[in-house]
């Protein structure tokens, strides 16, 4: 199954900037950063413990019916959405490896956040492990919490299997953990994870890029980018599977994460904050020739000026490796393009399209790859093909940055 993105993806320094001083409206009392924030990483984990697998799931992943043509992707989704999940917006689930002939077996983390208190409150009171858990006493996490063990065959005593959910606010997270009974008697180690989970709700509940935008006056940046259905109405090809990648989440983009050199040119240009976005379509290798994109790349940012955007948009290093355009497409206020087949770290042929523009405080990028390119391909219709699609896209990337 295609899921690769082909690592080209290059923002110029002149993107950035330094937002202006002004008071920060007080944030609801919501949980309003992305699930994947706040799971736990290497850092977090003992020496030789690692992150082996991670995903991230939406309400649209989860209302999808299943697809035959693909497995493992969209196959295994449910084709009801269980009362737990009800109205849930994001899914984060990790995998944890422990180290070679360790006596943990394995550990999981899933956050969830729902778009309101009542929402989380009801996912978290209609959630149970099913049959064979019971729930256990244990301390308090977070504002409403529950700790399950599951009850081995008398056969099996030598492991220990503990479950701990808990709800901070709109977001729940639960964590499984299973070792052998000298490591875990009891559910003490699931709870201190917990417990830093539960330190990165509380510590990033407001992301400091949407505090930044919400000074300047400006909204959530992740509102305006192309959502998934958006892209099922626009990709006249499989365009319902589009699914956010699971090798690179999406992630804020402040100015200070750029280096003291960059920082320069983004004060004098006034970039607010960002936020890019990494999305793949999962296709079948018979599906290559049909498919004119199968990695997307969307980032947008803000300018506390709209003059200030037009001169970040000059400044964009655009697509390594390829020749600017002459003619862009008409995409917003100005445009500035590239498009060109290059060569993939594996030496498969890919068609790159990447088109950024401006639209009054906003500069956006859209950068869409296709699948390899077999041998006979004719890569200048694909070429084409790739393109016509990213101007689609880009055009109504646009039209959500004006209204």
């Amino acid at each position: 199954m295609n899921r690769h993105i082909l690592l080209i993806l290059v923002i110029g320094a002149g993107l950035l900037g330094l937002a202006a001083c002004a008071s920060v409206p007080p944030a609801p009392e919501l949980v309003q950063g992305d699930a994947w924030e706040y799971g736990l990483t290497a850092a977090d984990l003992p020496a030789g413990w690692s992150v082996s697998e991670q995903s991230a799931q939406t309400a649209v992943d989860l209302a999808r019916p299943p697809d035959p043509a693909v497995t493992g992707i969209t196959a295994t989704l449910p084709i009801s959405v269980p009362a737990s999940l009800q109205n849930v917006q994001q899914i984060y689930a990790a995998r944890y490896a422990p180290p070679e002939a360790s006596t943990y077996a394995d550990f999981t983390l899933e956050v969830l956040i729902f778009p309101t208190l009542a929402d989380a409150q009801a996912g978290l009171s209609a959630e149970a492990p099913g049959e064979g858990w019971e729930l256990v006493a244990a301390p308090a996490v977070g504002e409403q919490s529950q700790v399950w063990r599951y009850q081995a065959p008398l056969t099996e005593t030598t492991q220990g299997l503990y479950r701990v959910d808990f709800r901070y606010w709109n977001a729940v997270a639960s964590l499984t953990m299973l070792g052998g009974a000298d490591v875990l008697p009891g559910p003490e180690e699931p709870l201190r994870y917990a417990q830093i989970v539960l330190g990165k709700f509380t510590a990033g509940a407001d992301p400091a890029a949407l505090r930044e935008l919400r000074a300047a006056g400006l909204p959530d940046v992740r509102g305006r980018l192309l959502s998934q259905t958006q892209l099922a109405e626009l990709d006249p090809v499989l365009g319902g599977r589009w699914i956010i990648s699971d090798q690179y989440l999406g992630t804020w983009t402040l100015n200070e994460d750029f280096n003291a050199e960059a920082q320069v040119t983004l004060k004098r240009l006034g970039r607010v904050a960002g936020y890019q976005l990494y999305l793949v379509k999962p296709i079948n290798s018979d599906e290559f020739a049909q498919v004119a994109g199968s990695a997307l790349f969307q980032q947008v940012s803000a300018y506390q000026a709209a003059d200030k955007a037009a001169t970040g948009l000059k400044a964009m290093v655009g697509l390594p490796g390829a020749l600017e355009s002459p003619v862009p497409p008409e995409v917003g206020e100005a445009a500035r393009a590239w498009s060109q087949v290059l060569k993939s770290a594996d030496g498969s042929q890919i068609a790159v399209t990447e088109i950024s523009f401006h639209v009054g405080q906003y500069v956006a990028t859209v950068q869409l790859q296709s699948p390899p390119l077999a041998e006979g391909d004719n890569q200048k219709v694909r070429l084409n093909d790739n393109l016509v699609l990213a101007t689609e896209l880009a055009k109504t990337l646009a039209a959500n940055l004006a209204r």
